[in-house]
């Protein structure tokens, strides 16, 4: 009965974590590397070996300057959507 209990909690968690992801986007004000953090930590209990389609889950609600600039960038890992997140994030404050 005990087991039966904590599964079901498990399986609330995963779909919750499904449903705040499914509609995750960065917030005004919100930082890329907490917003990156946010979403792969919601991968990861959704999944803790999701493959590679983090990466869309984390292009789908980055903020638009950003999204736009990551669309003429090679980008097929996490890595690397860290790295030029981080370029662009470098180059703003660069800016200001």
């Amino acid at each position: 009965m005990e087991l039966k209990k904590v599964f079901g909690d498990t399986q609330l968690c995963v779909r919750r974590a499904k449903d705040i992801l499914k509609c995750r986007a960065q917030k005004s004000g919100e930082s890329t590397q907490s917003y990156i953090q946010d979403v792969l930590g919601l991968c990861h209990q959704i999944e803790s070996n999701m493959p590679e389609d983090k990466v869309s889950h984390l292009m789908k609600g980055i903020a638009e300057d950003v999204y736009r600039a990551l669309l003429t960038k090679e980008i097929r890992t996490t890595a690397d959507f860290i790295k030029w997140c981080q370029h662009i994030e470098e180059m703003q404050q660069r800016r200001i």
